[in-house]
């Protein structure tokens, strides 16, 4: 198999390709594009819709007010503004994909208890 150019990798991944790539009794080259293979759609993942954190700040600052109006709805927000809100979760995301077609909307539900908030602090590990 020609690749056209090569690539670099560190030591240590090629000692893992060569390990397995024996123990299967295949070669580098069928477990490297195994390994690429299976490995791209996890890259490919796309990244949070931009404007998301725009949204979900539109939301927060408007909730006390839409607490009056629409508790025990979904909201959508879009551009930083309500645009449709309903009781039931399935209609509301209907009508957003038939007039918001591949864009972002932020639907949440408005309830009467106040919103919970989840904190997660994580540890990354730096390299030597």
């Amino acid at each position: 198999m020609n690749s056209g150019p090569g690539f670099a990798l560190p030591p240590n991944l090629i000692e893992r390709v060569r390990r397995l790539a024996k123990r299967q009794a295949r070669s580098l080259d069928d477990v490297m594009a195994e390994a690429v293979e299976r490995g791209l759609p996890l890259l490919e993942i796309p990244d949070m819709p931009t404007g998301w954190e725009a949204e979900a700040d539109a939301f927060a600052r408007m909730y006390p007010t839409w607490r009056a109006e629409y508790t025990g709805q979904y909201v959508a927000v879009y551009q930083g503004r309500l645009i449709d809100h309903d009781a039931a979760f399935g209609p509301l995301l209907e009508r957003i994909n038939v007039h918001y077609p591949d864009t972002f909307v932020l639907i949440r539900p408005i309830r009467d208890e106040a919103e919970i908030v989840y904190e997660h602090r994580s540890i990354r590990w730096a390299a030597d």
